[in-house]
């Protein structure tokens, strides 16, 4: 039976995962320590330990509700190409509007850090199901991963280059709101094409 936790307890443990979110923002993720945290949050490093268990599930949760795929709402035995290419449109606007999703693929790149590992384990399960789902559903002729994997990557990439350089790539500059307009059409283009 799972504990009702009280008012309080829940503004601890959102004082805590803002915290997080402060020193991610800011510092970047090599800087993310109890000590910060406990100075950040205002909050005794000690309720990290009584709300989350361990350090670790802390920064877990915190990135877990940042994270697009661990986000996305979606019901796979209904799924059609519309609902496809929403969620891969989706995800390009939300990587580009969050500098903070377009750093956690670039942590995740960079690092070797066991947070991260499993988020992206995670990501990877979820993401993996949705293709199943997509692929039996509409019984594509087509090896439909490997596009998802290009068009995800793609996504990807597209937005912390962005971030990162800041220049154009293959003539494109998804800030510019026509380029990004052009990759989402593409995007739609190509889901259409599974057939």
């Amino acid at each position: 039976m799972e504990r009702k936790q009280s008012a309080r307890a829940i503004k601890t443990k959102q004082k805590l995962l803002d915290a997080v979110g402060h020193i991610l923002e800011t510092e970047g993720f090599t800087e993310l320590k109890v000590t910060k945290i406990e100075g950040a949050s205002g909050v005794d490093k000690k309720l990290i330990y009584f709300h989350f268990g361990d350090f670790d599930n802390l920064i877990k949760e915190y990135l877990r509700s940042k994270d697009f795929w661990l986000n996305h709402k979606a019901a796979p035995e209904n799924f059609d190409k519309e609902d496809v290419k929403g969620i891969l449109n989706d995800q390009f606007n939300q990587i580009y509007e969050s500098d903070l999703l377009k750093q956690m693929i670039i942590w995740e790149l960079a690092g070797n850090n066991d947070v991260l590992k499993g988020i992206v384990h995670e990501r990877e399960e979820l993401g993996n199901q949705l293709i199943g789902a997509v692929t039996s559903i509409n019984n594509f002729k087509q090896d439909a991963p490997p596009l998802f994997a290009l068009l995800v990557a793609g996504i990807y990439y597209l937005n912390t280059h962005a971030r990162a350089v800041g220049t154009t790539f293959c003539g494109l500059n998804i800030k510019e709101e026509t380029d990004r307009k052009r990759v989402v059409e593409c995007i739609n283009k190509l889901v259409d094409e599974l057939d």
